[in-house]
């Protein structure tokens, strides 16, 4: 018979404070073991009662963060049959933590789970999410799969159909060009995953590692925040990713 399917949790945007000050203190850089062993031993149990089940595994992911920075804290929490996050604030720390079925997670494929490359396993009482992790890990740094036929066609046509309509917007209605806009620069790191053979990544890491690896790109990075030259600068990109389209 067919497993029943996941229960969902979903929570936000008001998230209970005292979870907050826990992952900080495993995201912060510095922290002893110690001290991350009385986090989790604080968190894992209280992360349970919230969800309703007991947890299987928890991955931090994302960028190393100091206490005080203001950046998200990312995390993934596994369990036996729930699936949903936890999004929002708690205690003054911004949290997005997912959650996953533990087996869903090690089914794979690793594609799928290109944020934890970098991730830690630091609570995987199984044994599972560490050697998982190493094999995401390994994806990540060997080649990327080809695109599909129907992105490799779809998507650069599409990405010059947003350039058109941005420009025949622009004047007449100003409002409707900034919606296409904003829908062709958030689309950027995928179009030039495609038209380089890279691997998928988030905006963050995109503009990092565009800036540093690709000249040909890196000049137009700064022309995307600036209303007068966003255009041009987008024009330019996508003319670079798929020239003579």
């Amino acid at each position: 018979m067919p497993s029943n399917p996941p229960r969902i949790v979903a929570l936000g945007p008001r998230l209970p404070p005292d979870i907050g000050p826990h992952f900080a203190r495993l995201a912060a850089r510095g922290p002893s073991g110690d001290a991350r062993r009385r986090a989790l031993d604080a968190l894992i149990p209280r992360l349970s009662a919230i969800i309703g089940a007991p947890i299987t595994g928890l991955v931090l992911y994302g960028s190393a963060r100091q206490v005080d920075d203001p950046g998200d804290i990312d995390a993934l929490i596994t369990t036996d049959d729930v699936r949903g996050g936890l999004w929002g604030d708690a205690g003054g720390h911004a949290l997005d933590i997912f959650i996953e079925p533990l087996a869903a997670v090690l089914a794979g494929p690793a594609a799928r789970w290109p944020h934890l490359a970098r991730g830690a396993a630091l609570h995987d009482p199984t044994g599972d999410l560490g050697p998982f992790l190493e094999t995401v890990a390994a994806h990540r740094a060997g080649p990327a799969p080809a695109p599909s036929a129907i992105d490799a066609v779809q998507l650069p046509v599409w990405a010059r159909r947003q350039l058109a309509r941005i420009r025949r917007r622009r004047d007449a209605d100003p409002a409707l060009a900034a919606m296409h806009r904003a829908g062709l620069i958030a689309a950027l790191p995928q179009l030039h995953a495609i038209a380089r053979r890279a691997h998928g990544t988030s905006p963050t890491d995109w503009i990092r590692r565009t800036r540093r690896d690709d000249p040909t790109l890196a000049g137009h990075i700064a022309a995307l925040a600036d209303p007068t030259r966003v255009d041009a600068a987008l024009g330019a990109i996508i003319e670079a990713l798929f020239p003579g389209g």
